[in-house]
């Protein structure tokens, strides 16, 4: 049992973090030079927390005592002076006058209920500490065991994983702890926020520090005996011209200069409020970052002295600020870089900004130190000081198509160079306005990059480079190709037309995303079609030259085309984003997609290519009327306007739209509507008539609600659940999702559109379209609370 609570529990700390610090101490101990602990054992020891054997060693695998473990936690709590005042043989039987060296420290923690002994009496100081040990001591260090509950000793090895304190251990609790692993735990329980007293007798109260209840974040560094110093970090040897091992703290008695002890890596820290402690050198061994998360913002440029966070205006016209890793100066902000903004409180005190020039790897030379990027030309790097992060650390482990994102210095001296090396390969399929679709996955396109995605490149197996933020750079035709196939259905054959070259036969096509297009065709092309053909052909300089090759023929026999909603099948083919479908059953030929396949699903026929498992082709020839022609969305609210084209004014109801717009419609007629009902309209002589969608969720049984269950593909499930309890009822309803489903969010005071719902959300489903295959259609998910 406990084995697997562990397994568990080291599963949960890989994603759990402390309050940030950067650590080293020099010099070590001889025995854990270059191990993984070096730094946490260093920084242990620098603070008198751990000592050496009587040959200087730290023994990394031995294992501490029991007796050991009590100096280790009364010196953690800044007690190691009143040990001295309380140095009497202990309590316990087996504590001898051998065991002197320690008997101030074990009264210190039995006097501060931190060891309480085993039922028989005894201590076991000789006893190795186990990993439950170490963990329960630290968790009593740390104020935390008035607030555990349950039994031992799961209470503490949860709690443990909860807070981070078990961070980078893995371990069976009822072994002996190594001394290294011991060393681990306690260096993360230097930055967890304790537990604090805020109430006393019978109203007695303990809360978390750091929380709203106690604002004031409270860590065992605070007790320990060096005096540390605390102030804003405005130099590091992150900016450009800045020495390797000096920082700069703005502390309440003015700037002052540190230098670091080797190892101690602030990168990040800059602008933020730290907390640092040196060591008998007078170097920096330890830099904790005392900034709160929710005081790093990040935000959107609106000018050179503005900003946007969370959909609000901020001025920092006089913030400090850090521009492409120099400052901090009264720098105006550009466009288009990455800006963060640390407060103080409310204010704003300094904001960073990070404008990358991105580019291609096209060359390198390792003999002249230079670098060739597309568009930014060669880059020589002699001599130059040049930092690198992501998937190169030199010139040498660049390669052809890596894609970098740097910063130069003003002076040309300086370079941060941030390399990626991610380049997915697949068949390019899609493009839907700046997003592309590769190998059946939709890439953005890069916040710098303008360029359109080409669609020459459509239908042709590609590669595609993305930047650290996994955004499409540019997109690259794999070698080797013969020209990209294209599916379309000829709309008209256009011949004969007079150009400055001679007659030119033409083919005007539908394509699959619903563009027509028209090509210029040579006359073997022109003459192997025929309208309404469904062909695939090839685009070469602009002009469909070779024969193409006819899939479905515009007089193909149909057959009937059966729709499994549920698992996205045709005829039991699967339905994927890159199938071609097309509606051929009124008088103009129209692109489709899974929503027309579904809306016309009853009495459908048509013709259908595939290979294995998969639909290429899918013709529909005949079916019921395309449903979902009403308009629906959820009311936002009214307004009166004068309309100076009627003389008159009008009543406006604005309506927020599936794709998140809110339009506006002059009001004909309608019932008395409330923010957040569901309507449907339709628009006549450019005024809107409104109708207030019911609820289609049957009444849940009473003491129930109706929550998200499931959403397996296109099918949305919900279950009844207990108010009070969340126990799950026996009642559920299913409903269909299609592409045009609106997702809105009721909880706030404004409705708010919303991307999907998410399990357990309770919802109110709203249906415009008749049933298919006898389940409801929904048209509208609202969140509620």
């Amino acid at each position: 049992m406990l084995k697997k609570l562990f397994a568990a529990i080291v599963a949960a700390t890989m994603v759990l973090g402390l309050a940030s610090f950067a650590t080293a101490a020099t010099p070590s101990f001889p025995d854990t030079v270059g191990i993984p602990e070096e730094t946490q054992i260093a920084t242990l020891k620098a603070l008198g927390i751990v000592t050496g054997d009587e040959q200087g060693r730290f023994n990394p695998d031995g294992t501490f005592t029991r007796a050991q473990m009590a100096v280790i936690a009364v010196k953690l709590m800044g007690l190691d002076s009143m040990a001295k005042w309380f140095q009497q043989p202990t309590m316990f039987p087996d504590v001898e006058a051998r065991h002197s060296w320690a008997w101030g420290y074990i009264n210190v923690a039995v006097g501060q209920q931190i060891v309480t002994g085993r039922p028989d009496g005894t201590f076991g100081p000789d006893d190795p500490a186990t990993y439950t040990d170490v963990i329960v001591l630290l968790l009593r260090v740390l104020n935390y065991e008035p607030t555990l509950v349950g039994t031992w000793p799961t209470k503490y090895l949860v709690k443990a994983a909860e807070i981070g304190l078990a961070k980078g251990v893995s371990f069976n609790a009822l072994l002996p702890a190594t001394r290294r692993d011991v060393a681990v735990l306690a260096h993360n329980a230097l930055t967890i926020p304790k537990v604090v007293q805020v109430g006393f007798g019978t109203q007695t109260k303990w809360v978390v520090s750091g929380t709203p209840e106690y604002p004031e974040t409270v860590t065992l560094l605070d007790n320990l005996g060096s005096k540390p110093i605390e102030g804003w970090l405005v130099s590091s040897p992150e900016l450009f011209g800045a020495e390797k091992d000096v920082i700069k703290v703005d502390t309440p008695d003015g700037e002052k200069e540190f230098t670091l002890a080797e190892g101690v890596d602030v990168t990040g820290l800059l602008g933020h409020k730290v907390k640092i402690w040196q060591n008998s050198e007078g170097k920096v061994f330890l830099v904790q970052d005392k900034t709160p998360a929710s005081s790093v913002k990040t935000a959107a440029f609106v000018d050179e002295n503005t900003v946007e966070i969370d959909d609000k205006a901020v001025s920092v016209a006089e913030t400090p600020k850090f521009l492409n890793y120099e400052g901090p100066e009264d720098y105006d902000l550009v466009d288009g870089g990455e800006i963060t903004v640390i407060y103080d409180g409310n204010n704003p005190k300094y904001v960073i900004e990070l404008k990358y020039t991105t580019a291609v790897v096209t060359g390198i030379s390792t003999l002249y130190d230079t670098v060739t990027l597309d568009p930014s030309g060669v880059k020589n790097l002699t001599d130059k000081n040049v930092r690198w992060f992501g998937d190169a650390e030199e010139l040498s482990d660049l390669r052809k198509d890596d894609v970098v994102q740097f910063i130069e210095g003003t002076e040309g001296k300086d370079f941060v160079f941030i390399v990626t090396r991610n380049a997915p390969t697949g068949k390019f399929t899609k493009i839907q306005g700046s997003t592309i679709t590769v190998g059946g996955v939709a890439y953005k396109r890069a916040l710098d990059q303008t360029a359109a995605p080409s669609e020459g490149l459509l239908g042709q197996e590609v590669k595609v480079l993305l930047n650290k933020d996994g955004r499409w750079w540019a997109i690259v035709a794999l070698e080797g190709q013969a020209a990209p196939k294209n599916i379309a259905v000829v709309l008209d054959k256009i011949e004969d037309v007079m150009t400055i070259d001679g007659l030119q036969d033409y083919l005007k096509l539908l394509l699959p995303d619903g563009t027509k297009k028209v090509f210029p065709c040579s006359q073997e092309a022109f003459d192997a079609v025929d309208e309404n053909d469904i062909i695939e052909y090839a685009v070469t300089d602009g002009v469909i030259k070779d024969r193409p090759n006819e899939k479905i023929a515009s007089d193909a026999t149909a057959i009937g085309l059966t729709v499994t909603v549920e698992y996205h099948l045709v005829n039991g083919k699967l339905v994927t984003p890159s199938t071609a479908i097309f509606d051929m059953s009124g008088t103009t030929p129209k692109a489709g997609t899974w929503d027309t396949l579904v809306a016309k699903a009853s009495g459908m026929k048509g013709v259908m290519t595939s290979e294995g498992s998969k639909a290429v082709i899918i013709k529909i020839t005949q079916g019921a009327p395309e449903l979902g022609k009403a308009q629906y969305g959820v009311y936002m609210g009214k307004y009166v306007a004068f309309d100076p084209t009627a003389n008159e004014p009008k009543t406006y109801y604005s309506i927020l739209e599936r794709d998140g717009t809110v339009r506006d419609y002059v009001y004909n007629s309608g019932p008395t509507l409330a923010a957040g009902n569901a309507v449907t309209f339709t628009v006549t002589g450019g005024k809107a008539d409104f109708t207030k969608l019911d609820d289609e969720v049957p009444v849940p049984t009473e003491g129930y609600e109706w929550r998200v269950y499931s959403i397996e593909g296109y099918l949305l499930t919900l279950k009844e659940y207990n108010k009070t309890t969340g126990a799950e009822g026996t009642r559920e309803v299913s409903y269909l999702i299609i592409d045009k489903t609106q997702y809105v969010d009721l909880t706030g005071s404004v409705p708010r559109h919303i991307t999907g719902v998410s399990q357990g959300a309770k919802v109110r489903v709203y249906s415009v379209d008749d049933p298919i295959g006898g389940t409801v259609v929904a048209n509208i998910i609202a969140v509620i609370k």
